[in-house]
C-alpha cells in the first residue's frame, strides 16, 4: 500500500513496510532489530508552509525545511543545491529529498542547524547516529555540538568504549583521545562487561587502548612511588599502613585519581611509621597524598611524558 505525505508531520508506517535504520549503532551488531516507533510526529518548526525544500525520512515522515539553513549548515546538500539542473530541481516541495535517516535523527540533525531551543539527547547511541550523520552530511556545526555531548562526564562515563569506536570512526581525533583516556582509567579493554562497544572497532584501534592501559597503570605506580617513597627526605626508612598495599593493587585495577575516595581502609592513612624520623612532615602522609591524586588526575601527564605546547 502507498503512503502518501502527511502534511500534518505525521506518516503512517505499515505493518508490512518494516523500516531499517541505515547507520548501526557501536553496540549493537544489527540496528534492524531495534524498533521504530508507528507514528512520527514531525515538530511544527519542520511544517513551515514557507519553507522551500521537502526532506523524507526512512520511515516516511515529511519535513519541510529551508534551504538557506541547509546550504550554510550542509557541505552535503550545499553540493547538491549547486549542482542541480532546471531538469531535475531538488529545491522543491514537490519533489522530496530523499534520505536514508530515520525521523528521529533527521530530527535531531535539524534542530542542531535552526536557530530554536534543542532538546537534549541522553541517550549514547542516539548521540553516536547523530553523530554518524553529521558526518556523512558535513555539518560540522552540529557535529561539534555532539562531540561536546559525548565528552561530558555522565555520558563518557557510562559507555566510554563506544565513544572511543565512533571517534575512531570518524577520525575524531580528540574525542578518541580523550574517550581512550577514560576506558582505560575505568575499565581493562578485554572486559566482558563493555564487549558489546567493541563492534566495528578496528584491530589497531583495540590494541592501541590494550596498549595504553599497560602505559598507564605502570605510570600510576611510578606515581606511587615519586609521592610515596620508601625513605623520607632525612634518609630515614618510611613504613605505611595496609592502606598502602590496597592502593597499588586497586591503581593496577582502575588507574584513576578516583580509587583515593574508593578504598576502605584509608582513615589511618595519614600516619606514616618511622621508628626513627619524628619530624612531622615525615610522619603524615597527608600531602604526599594530595600530590598524589593531583598527579593522577592531571590529564596532560596521562602517561608522564605527554609533550606540551606546539611540541
Amino acid at each position: 500500500m502507498h503512503t502518501s505525505p502527511a502534511w500534518n508531520g505525521v506518516a503512517e508506517i505499515l505493518p508490512s513496510e518494516p523500516a531499517e535504520l541505515p547507520l548501526s549503532r557501536v553496540s549493537t551488531p544489527d540496528e534492524s532489530e531495534v524498533p521504530l516507533p508507528v507514528r512520527l510526529p514531525v515538530p511544527d518548526a519542520f511544517q513551515d508552509p514557507s519553507a522551500d525544500v521537502l526532506l523524507k525520512s526512512s520511515d516516511n515522515a515529511f519535513f519541510r525545511v529551508h534551504k538557506i539553513l541547509l546550504v550554510i549548515g550542509s557541505t552535503y546538500f550545499k553540493e547538491l543545491f549547486l549542482h542541480q539542473t532546471s531538469a531535475s530541481k531538488v529545491d522543491s516541495t514537490a519533489t522530496p529529498i530523499e534520505l536514508s535517516e530515520p525521523a528521529s535523527i533527521v530530527e535531531a540533525l535539524l534542530f542542531r542547524l535552526y536557530p530554536v531551543v534543542k532538546p537534549d539527547i541522553s541517550n549514547v547511541d542516539e548521540l553516536i547516529l547523530v553523530a554518524v550523520a553529521a558526518n556523512k552530511y558535513g555539518m560540522d556545526s552540529v557535529l561539534a555540538d555532539v562531540q561536546a555531548h559525548l565528552l561530558t562526564p555522565s555520558i563518557l562515563d557510562s559507555r566510554p568504549l563506544a565513544v572511543y569506536n565512533v571517534a575512531c570512526r570518524l577520525a575524531l581525533a580528540e574525542t578518541k583521545r580523550w574517550a581512550a583516556h577514560r576506558v582505560v582509567e575505568l575499565y581493562e579493554p578485554l572486559d566482558r562487561s563493555i564487549r558489546p562497544d567493541t563492534v566495528g572497532l578496528s584491530a589497531p584501534d583495540f590494541i592501541e587502548l590494550c596498549d595504553l592501559r599497560k602505559e598507564r597503570v605502570a605510570h600510576c605506580l611510578k606515581l606511587i612511588d615519586l609521592h610515596l617513597p620508601t625513605t623520607c627526605h632525612h634518609g630515614w626508612e618510611l613504613e605505611y599502613g595496609p592502606w598502602y598495599q590496597t592502593l597499588r593493587t586497586t591503581l593496577s585495577r582502575k588507574p584513576s585519581a578516583a580509587v583515593l575516595a574508593s578504598i576502605p581502609d584509608m582513615s589511618d592513612a595519614f600516619t606514616v611509621h618511622s621508628p626513627y624520623c619524628n619530624e612531622p612532615e615525615c610522619r603524615s602522609s597527608a600531602y604526599s597524598l594530595l600530590s598524589l591524586k593531583e598527579a593522577l588526575a592531571d590529564a596532560s601527564g596521562f602517561l608522564g611524558d605527554e609533550p606540551t605546547g606546539d611540541s
